[in-house]
């Protein structure tokens, strides 16, 4: 569903889909918090049916807003027709290598965000818990204040992209995701320092995702393969860098402090990714390949 989400807002809206990318993921994380409030709420009630009646309610939910879509894609074939996208035949066209650049160039910025952001979010509440002068007490609130932040750094994202190109509101926001951690490592047993630094973190990292897809979407058509590589690689991303933290605390090369030195690393390379993607974007435009 989120492949064909992006895939259909980006086809319908084109440069103006930055908005509505923005707006879907925002909605996606206030998904992800609602789901297990309505599960503890509803668990009580429906547990002599079942003990996971309650995600029969959250997937009839899924379906409804689902119904939709189909609605979307015939109104999408009428728009875009064989489109840009397609060779003679209606068989996909070929990648050349600008095209490759572009898209290989996203696929890395999206893998460092969604890396930054599960580095932050899986190793946070771990890091804080063991550390001299903070604690569970201190985990669970810089924890709330990162997801807190992440949330209102998308809802935000919203307006803002409406003005801003989405290469703007990323290189506006990445020395943020920089910041955090490098407040945490500075002042490692302060609790209002790691708490400044989840704030930071947060509105850094959340706008990522969704802003990453809306530039690309400027460069080469957003058709189902681009989409498809865009969560291939948000999907690389969310599996390589949290082990990758565990191995080198394993190894005691950084102890738990490692997840902060990743998630800046990640961010700190999405800022000079975005450089080589506007550049190497304005370069195959210049060659009028798309």
């Amino acid at each position: 569903m989120s492949i064909a989400a992006h895939t259909l807002i980006a086809q319908q809206h084109g440069d103006a889909a930055g908005p509505h990318l923005n707006g879907i993921n925002a909605l996606f994380g206030a998904g992800s918090l609602l789901a297990p409030t309505v599960h503890r709420t509803l668990s009580p009630t429906l547990a002599a049916v079942s003990p996971l009646a309650s995600y029969w309610v959250i997937a009839a939910a899924a379906s409804l807003a689902a119904l939709p879509f189909l609605g979307a894609m015939r109104r999408s074939a009428v728009i875009t027709g064989r489109g840009p996208s397609q060779a003679q035949g209606g068989q996909p066209a070929r990648w050349g290598r600008a095209q490759l650049l572009v898209i290989g160039a996203a696929m890395a910025l999206v893998a460092c965000s969604v890396g930054a952001e599960n580095c932050f979010g899986t190793w946070l509440f771990a890091y804080a818990a063991q550390a001299p002068g903070l604690g569970q007490g201190c985990a669970a609130t810089a924890v709330s204040l990162f997801w807190g932040a992440f949330t209102a750094g998308r809802l935000l994202a919203i307006p803002a992209s409406a003005r801003l190109p989405p290469a703007t509101i990323l290189l506006a926001t990445l020395p943020l995701a920089v910041l955090g951690p490098a407040v945490a490592l500075l002042a490692p047993s302060r609790p209002l320092a790691l708490f400044a630094a989840a704030v930071a973190a947060g509105l850094g990292i959340s706008t990522g995702f969704a802003n990453s897809v809306s530039l690309l979407g400027r460069f080469v058509p957003a058709d189902s393969r681009v989409q498809a590589a865009v969560q291939l690689a948000a999907t690389a991303g969310s599996m390589t860098f949290p082990p990758a933290v565990a191995l080198i605390a394993q190894r005691g090369l950084l102890g738990m402090e490692a997840f902060l030195w990743v998630a800046a690393a990640c961010a700190a390379l999405d800022f000079l990714l975005v450089l080589l993607l506007v550049r190497a974007g304005a370069r195959l435009l210049r060659g009028g390949v798309v």
